[in-house]
């Protein structure tokens, strides 16, 4: 077996949605590594009945991780209920053991709201397949509590969740800020990647902690915990499952190469690195 320099030509990043039938059509393999990043849904108060807080909570909580999960990743991905998932120092371990459907709990808070049948439209890009399929699956998923869904595909939601531009109530996309963008870059006032417009001052000081400390600092973990708790009380976003970067293999050329991912000092998710992967002489 003779090693040699290369570009990995024989392995490609893949969809989420097709590595299990990848794994079926040849000799490949398919590996795995979660990033920062992950699939967002935000809950936009710009309108009733999306302004009434329990009818938001309704949405959070009958939210299916798991089946999320499965779909994307074969179970094999990460689910999270706040900003970091469970395990990671800067998680609620009380919001992280929330992540399973509450169905008959979300029926009752809407009853509670007075909201009977709702009707929402959700917006998505068309561009990234696991965004439409996580709307496919909380358009199933919600209307086991008697919601109803429209998907909307359009190309860009930036401007579609608020103002005059609003084209939907819910969004569907991929947050791929990591570190501290997560609450700066997000929910913080006038901030770029704010789609929702949310205006809480709570998030200014606490966005001006984690940013300013080191992650594990346990100031930073304590503001962590303390925007998380007001996200979720609030239910101004879903957080469903971490983005997995996915990587087909052809496992008769490819040798070495094993799923690896660490933080990028600017805070923007990182790729699976190829260190080690060495072509087998066909």
């Amino acid at each position: 077996m003779r090693r040699r320099p290369s570009t990995v030509p024989t392995t490609a990043t893949v969809d989420p949605t097709v590595a299990a039938t990848l794994t079926q059509s040849g000799p490949y393999k398919v590996l795995i590594a979660p990033v920062e990043a992950y699939y967002w849904v935000g809950l936009c108060a710009s309108a009733p009945p999306l302004t009434n807080v329990l009818v938001r909570q309704a949405l959070n909580i009958s939210v299916d991780r798991d089946e999320i999960n499965r779909v994307l990743y074969g179970g094999q991905g990460k689910t999270q209920v706040g900003l970091w998932p469970k395990g990671d120092p800067r998680a609620v371990p009380a919001i992280e053991s929330k992540s399973k459907p509450q169905i008959a709990k979300a029926k009752q808070l809407l009853a509670q709201a007075g909201v009977t049948n709702p009707e929402f439209t959700l917006v998505t890009s068309p561009a990234v397949a696991a965004n439409v399929k996580i709307s496919e699956l909380l358009q199933a998923q919600w209307a086991k509590i008697g919601v109803k869904i429209n998907i909307k595909q359009i190309a860009d939601i930036t401007t579609a969740l608020y103002g005059a531009s609003r084209q939907g109530d819910i969004g569907v996309s991929i947050w791929a800020f990591g570190g501290a963008q997560k609450l700066t870059n997000q929910f913080v006032a006038g901030a770029p990647r704010n789609f929702c417009n949310y205006t809480d001052p709570r998030f200014t000081a606490l966005g001006n902690v984690v940013a300013s400390q080191p992650a594990t600092d346990p100031s930073s973990v304590a503001a962590w915990h303390d925007a998380q708790q007001i996200i979720y009380d609030q239910a101004i976003s879903i957080s469903t499952v971490l983005v997995n970067e996915v990587l087909g293999v052809n496992t008769n050329r490819v040798r070495g190469l094993k799923p690896s991912c660490t933080s990028t000092n600017h805070g923007v998710s990182p790729c699976m690195a190829l260190e080690g992967a060495y072509l087998v002489k066909s």
